[in-house]
């Protein structure tokens, strides 16, 4: 059973905490004014030319060095003294007017980077007093408009991102100018303002207290990349850390449980699928170190250290090693009414995030809010299955209606803007998580259940009531394209894979949908989705949605989700009769796991009973092994009690063992949990942030009662023993000591990347640590890419783990995952994930994958001019092998064409680019660097000929740069084809 941390937890704040966090929000600046101050200061400076020695900071600097920008130029000053850097920084100075800008998100920007300009270059001697005047009076005059106005409405000035983005500007130039004495207002009444501003409750409540960001989290990232370098330079000058706020502390978190598996945010409400971890880049080297650490390996599993500037030369602390110590995988946002279930974080995980609405969003902000109460997303194994409808940024809210989410529909109306939907009985019991979303639109009262089991499938459960008879339309929207992609119905089923609509590619990743019937399985005659661009008419895809249809006054729908590998069958689902009800049965190996939810008062399945919105249990070799209850009701198994809620509202999941039994448990105050007789009659009641506590019994003839006169906590844990041993509360997560590949010991880190290697590791060993209160020996889990690791290994005494991979040939990127649990009272779990590629160095060189667009491949013109006309796609017509090659055509005007790859090359090695080519022009293979710096080489041209004939590039990598291209290229009119590329190391 793995430790949640819920998010409610952090909205409840003690005296101290609350003391704390009024503090930073208290202006505090030094009176003294000094330069640079706000990234580093002038001792930092040999530290500093230290640092762009070595990676990351110095591939950072090489970027730096040859950039334009004012801020790059005078850090290229500071470091190295090169004049006509500093010179061109003052003449931008002098010239700049940061308050022409009409709006504070449109001064933000330019403010700040004015600001952090001038602080690196503030005592270069080519600055006259009276230019410093200038300069000074500029920024001190936007500053002052701003204190102004920033809070008042208008064009560019709406609360939330705009406001905070421009307070954020006037923070850094107030500790910038820390030393003004010639303005209205103070430098510190400046900084007091942004502060004030920042936490006015029009702005900071965009950002509810869980840290969802009502506008999305492409909208919380922009706004943090603003906010992110003042908070640094505000915590420099006074040690106090914006972020240590809990709902900006949420803010950040929520960040990273909205991810993807794949990396990019999922696409909720008002945004497109995105990446937005790269923002937390700045948050590493100040605040709680766990937190640095969680950021650190959010950037590791799905970011990227590539593209960093300035500010990452002086604030990043490559020091800081990831972890996901402190980041549950499953976590409930109480306030916005959101829920994110994973399996675990990796990026094969299975995840499922489903959402209700908060009142006080559906009641103000229509605006950034869909119609799409009780919807769902999920993603496995590193493809997205079931999908939401994205976002046009305000083109139009055509993607906001509710049949364009997974929502139930009533007589073709669904949940509105307006309409909120609430989160109730989250739990979190190991082997399963689960969440329920209520809420009553079109004369219906409709209560949603999920279910995510074993990390591996969901369900879902619902109950309709209306006091007449309606049509109920069960809706699923796939990410397949109606004209290029399939999906399978047959009966009560449903299959699909992923698919990527940019390229018309299936995906290796399937989808069964299995509807306990009777249902009517349709598919919906139009719906279309956004997923990535903010253009209707470029990022827009019609896509297969299903409906499962019903019409009755009270309904009930049962339906199982069941993500697979296509290498990988489902295990079999059967629908099973179930007298007064619903009944779904999944089968793998000795397990039986069933489902069942009743249509009236009762339902029965074979030996099973239940009275309750959802039961369900599984059994191995006919022994329980966990059984769930969504009440009030019982559940019965064979003739015999297996749980009960009664009083009111529950939920509850219980998890039998030999030493204990444990009770995952959720509702409101004056539920009471009813269990059969057991020789367990100590209850421990464990919440977090809290010591385990003696927990009331009472024995009522052959059953056990357990009563909540308030509502248990959120994150509840009942453990039931026979002893009266109190649990053992433990914050602490076992730690990865030891760790060795093929026999060669490793740094024994959370993440250890070997790239791409030409086989797989076959031999891992662990050993884990933990010394109080010891390791859980039965929670090791071992998976490959998502899938449980056969053999199956053992966790030994001692905490050693040795696995054997087997044999492991697929050409693709590979993770293996191991995590372990302690025996504390809310069990904390450690990760450690081993990552190695076998894909080909050229990917994709078959052309074969993708569609008219190849995957992998950039294509484009690298220069043009206005007649400039061409066309770079794959063909069906005459490939040398499979189905596809890819042709250039140059048609008229400047013709500079390329198809490139990014490719993992090693400075100093030789490698062979071979492939086949024909055409009716000569064309040619190039190597360089994506900036086009540095070593820049091509292959000699090869044809024109109308046979395919082979054609062999030898080159030795000289260029320092991290990212090398490889490219077949056209540079005249005419068409050259080209297939079968492959590039390999000189042995």
């Amino acid at each position: 059973m793995m430790r949640t941390c819920l998010l409610l937890a952090a909205l409840v704040l003690g005296a101290g905490a609350a003391r704390e966090t009024e503090d930073v929000w208290r202006a505090t600046l030094p009176t003294t004014e000094a330069h640079p101050s706000l990234m580093f200061g002038p001792e930092d400076l040999p530290a500093i030319r230290e640092r762009v020695t070595r990676p990351p900071y110095s591939d950072w600097w090489e970027g730096v060095r040859t950039s334009s920008d004012i801020i790059s130029q005078a850090f290229t000053w500071r470091l190295t003294g090169d004049k006509e850097k500093a010179e061109a920084v003052r003449q931008h100075l002098l010239r700049c007017y940061p308050t022409g800008y009409h709006c504070c998100c449109g001064v933000a920007d330019a403010l700040q980077g004015i600001a952090e300009a001038y602080d690196l270059v503030a005592d270069y001697e080519g600055i006259t007093p009276q230019e410093h005047r200038v300069i000074r009076a500029k920024i001190a005059r936007s500053c002052e408009r701003l204190y102004q106005s920033a809070l008042l409405s208008g064009p560019g000035q709406h609360p939330g991102n705009q406001r905070t983005r421009g307070l954020c500007a006037l923070g850094t130039a107030a500790i910038v100018l820390r030393g003004y004495a010639d303005s209205a207002h103070t430098p510190q009444q400046w900084l007091q303002r942004a502060l004030d501003g920042i936490r006015d409750d029009a702005n900071l409540s965009f950002w509810r207290d869980d840290g969802m960001f009502i506008e999305g989290p492409a909208y919380s990232a922009f706004t943090l990349s603003v906010m992110l370098p003042f908070a640094r330079y505000y915590h420099r000058a006074s040690g106090k850390w914006l972020f240590d706020d809990p709902r900006l502390r949420n803010a950040l978190y929520y960040l990273i449980h909205v991810t993807q598996p794949d990396g990019e945010a999922n696409a909720f409400g008002t945004t497109n699928m995105c990446g937005v971890v790269n923002y937390l880049r700045l948050c590493i080297g100040a605040g709680r170190p766990q937190d640095q650490a969680v950021y650190r390996w959010a950037i590791a599993q799905w970011g990227s250290l590539e593209g960093g500037g300035v500010r990452d030369i002086g604030l990043f602390d490559d020091r800081v090693q990831p972890s996901t110590t402190g980041l549950p995988t499953t976590r409930f946002f109480p306030v916005s009414q959101e829920a994110s279930l994973r399996s675990d974080w990796s990026t094969k995980a299975v995840a499922l995030w489903f959402k209700g609405k908060e009142p006080w969003l559906a009641k103000g902000y229509g605006v950034y809010s869909h119609g799409d109460v009780g919807s769902f997303i999920l993603h496995a194994y590193g493809e997205l299955l079931a999908v939401d409808a994205g976002y046009d940024h305000w083109v139009s809210y055509d993607l906001y209606p509710p049949e364009l989410h997974n929502t139930l529909l009533v007589d073709g109306k669904g949940p509105v803007s307006g309409t909120p939907g609430l989160l109730e009985n989250a739990l979190d019991a190991g082997v399963l998580q689960a969440g329920e979303i209520r809420a009553t639109y079109a004369g219906a009262a409709h209560r949603r259940v999920f279910l995510l089991v074993d990390g591996r499938y969901a369900v879902i459960a619902d109950n309709i009531r209306s006091p007449k008879a309606r049509r109920y339309d069960w809706q699923i929207h796939t990410p397949v394209s109606r004209g290029t992609g399939q999906v399978t119905l047959r009966g009560n089923r449903a299959s699909w894979t992923g698919f990527d609509p940019r390229t018309d590619t299936p995906g290796k990743v399937r989808l069964e949908a299995v509807w306990a019937g009777p249902v009517r399985l349709a598919p919906m005659e139009k719906s279309r989705w956004q997923p990535w661009s903010s253009d209707p008419k470029t990022g827009s895809y019609d896509n297969w949605a299903l409906v499962a249809r019903q019409e009755r006054a009270n309904a009930r729908y049962l339906t199982l989700l069941y993500p697979h590998p296509e290498t990988q069958p489902a295990p079999p689902i059967e629908t099973v009769a179930a007298t007064g009800g619903r009944c779904l049965v999944l089968r793998a190996g000795a397990t039986r796991d069933t489902f069942l939810v009743p249509e009236g008062p009762r339902a029965r399945a074979g030996g099973l009973v239940t009275t309750a919105a959802l039961g369900a249990t599984r059994e191995r070799a006919g022994r329980l092994e966990w059984a769930y209850l969504s009440g009030p009701g019982r559940l019965e198994r064979d003739g015999k009690l297996v749980l009960a809620l009664e009083g009111t509202a529950g939920a509850v999941a219980l998890v039998p063992s030999a030493q204990e039994e444990r009770l995952a448990v959720s509702g409101a105050s004056g539920l009471r949990v009813v269990l059969p007789a057991g020789a367990a009659r100590h209850a421990f009641l464990c919440a977090p942030g809290a010591a385990p506590r003696p927990l009331a019994m009472t024995v009522q003839g052959d059953q056990r009662v357990l009563s909540f006169p308030t509502a248990p906590p959120t994150g509840a844990v009942v453990r039931l023993r026979a002893a009266p041993a109190r649990p053992v509360t433990d914050a602490d997560p076992p730690r990865l000591v030891a760790l060795a590949v093929d026999g060669r010991p490793a740094e024994a880190a959370a993440i250890l990347d070997l790239g791409r290697v030409e086989a797989a590791p076959r031999q891992v060993q662990l050993r884990f640590q933990d010394r109080r209160p010891g390791l859980d020996r039965d929670s090791l889990r071992v998976q490959l890419d998502g899938l449980p690791l056969v053999p199956a290994a053992q966790l030994e005494r001692d905490g050693s783990v040795a696995l054997a991979l087997g044999e492991v040939r697929e050409q693709t990127d590979h993770e293996l995952l191991v995590s372990v649990a302690d025996q504390a009272a809310l069990p904390n779990r450690a990760q450690f994930l081993l990552r190695f590629s076998l894909r080909p160095l050229l990917q994709n060189g078959g052309f074969e994958e993708g569609g008219q667009r190849p995957a992998a491949w950039s294509v484009g013109a690298w220069s043009s001019d206005a007649q400039t006309q061409y066309e770079i796609r794959t063909i069906t017509e005459n490939p040398r092998s499979g189905r596809r090659c890819l042709m250039l055509r140059g048609i008229a005007g400047h013709l500079n064409l390329a198809a490139s790859q990014q490719v993992p090359l090693r400075q100093g090695q030789t490698y062979v680019l071979t492939g086949y080519y024909r055409g009716d022009v000569p064309a040619a293979a190039s190597f360089c660097s994506r900036s086009g710096r540095g070593q820049y080489l091509w292959m000699p041209a090869v044809g024109p000929s109308a046979t395919w004939i082979p054609f062999r590039w030898e080159f030795t990598v000289e260029n320092p740069e991290a990212a090398l291209l490889v490219a077949v290229r056209l540079g005249q009119p005419g068409v050259a084809c080209f297939d079968d590329l492959a590039l390999e190391e000189k042995r």
